[in-house]
């Protein structure tokens, strides 16, 4: 079963993602997961530029134990590939 945490209400649209990648020797790549707070692991990506900054230690110490190169990279294109309809479902269930 999912738990489901309900989230502070949504802000502007988004239109920029910031994610922090790794790279192997090889140039293959991957998303950053790590530690944060209570959450076990978490992919290290955010909509605003200030969160990523404060990701930084968080990233480096991974890349430091992963012996990985870490960047955090910037997405700016938008394209809707799947949404839930909100009338097909209950709140009160």
């Amino acid at each position: 079963m999912i738990e489901i945490a309900d989230s502070a209400p949504n802000e502007a649209p988004i239109e920029n993602v910031f994610v922090f990648v790794s790279e192997d020797r090889d140039g293959n790549q991957g998303i950053v997961s790590g530690s944060v707070g209570d959450i076990v692991y978490t992919p290290l990506i955010t909509s605003k530029l200030r969160i990523a900054e404060m990701l930084k230690p968080i990233a480096e110490e991974l890349a430091r134990k992963g012996g990985l190169k870490v960047k955090l990279v910037h997405f700016t294109r938008v394209q809707t590939l799947w949404q839930t309809n909100p009338n097909h479902y209950r709140r009160d269930a």
